[in-house]
């Protein structure tokens, strides 16, 4: 696999940039924007997937016995909102290795210890999948709180999955954004059992939080601090990335 090196500048306007298209600032372009919801009834439009149980048919969902924890977290965009400038929100995927041993994520060495998250961003000539972006802009800009995640465990055997779901889907788009992104992977890693459901052709954080509900373990403003660096894989190609100081 092809490696580059290339200091990018993520100014602090980027920041402001959620891959739903919440937000575009001076300098910093989304490919697009997607529309609002529609205000029409959901029951008018034809479903992508059976609707999420409701809350008094929540099962308990437990993590598991092995050994690695894997996560979805959304965010609604509801706290960065302002007046006449809504924020749409984001989704991601998130690993925690408690392995006792390093582990691989494509070319990526994950220690013991360590986290990584991923997602598909819409930044202008950076739509490509996105390493460890949200710890930092957690980190930096305090952003996303309220978040929202759901967590299991998986087996080192389930990476192969995760991995070749990034080589058949490593890039953002209207129809296919962050949120779609995420639960998707989420569904091909952990099974029918933890499926996510939701209703509608366009994925949003408000209708995955809408099926967490489903779920008796959500956890609220998730920790990543033990993340590492932001890179980028677009087209096989890895390029290193970080933000202006």
């Amino acid at each position: 696999m092809k490696h580059t090196k290339t200091l990018l500048c993520l100014l602090l306007a980027l920041a402001m940039l959620l891959c739903a298209g919440c937000k575009n600032t001076d300098g910093v372009q989304s490919t697009s924007e997607p529309a609002p919801e529609s205000s029409a009834p959901e029951t008018s439009a034809p479903t992508e997937e059976t609707v999420a149980p409701t809350e008094g048919e929540a099962v308990s969902y437990q993590m598991g016995d092995k050994i690695q924890d894997f996560t979805v977290t959304t965010f609604d965009g509801k706290s960065e909102s302002k007046p006449f400038l809504k924020c749409f929100g984001h989704t991601w995927i998130g690993l925690d290795n408690r392995t006792g041993h390093t582990v691989y994520l494509k070319d990526r060495a994950i220690p013991d210890g360590e986290m990584v998250t991923f997602s598909v961003w819409a930044v202008s000539g950076l739509s490509g999948l996105l390493f460890d972006l949200e710890p930092c802009y957690i980190a930096n800009y305090g952003r996303y709180t309220g978040r929202l995640s759901l967590s299991t465990n998986i087996g080192e055997e389930q990476l192969k999955v995760i991995e070749d779901y990034m080589e058949q889907h490593d890039k953002w788009s209207v129809d296919k954004n962050c949120s779609y992104w995420s639960i998707h992977l989420w569904n091909a890693v952990v099974g029918e059992d933890a499926a996510l459901k939701i209703r509608g052709f366009v994925c949003t954080p408000e209708k995955i939080e809408q099926a967490f509900s489903a779920f008796d373990c959500v956890e609220v403003d998730k920790d990543f601090s033990r993340a590492g660096g932001i890179y980028c894989y677009k087209d096989g190609e890895r390029t290193e990335l970080q933000l202006c100081s």
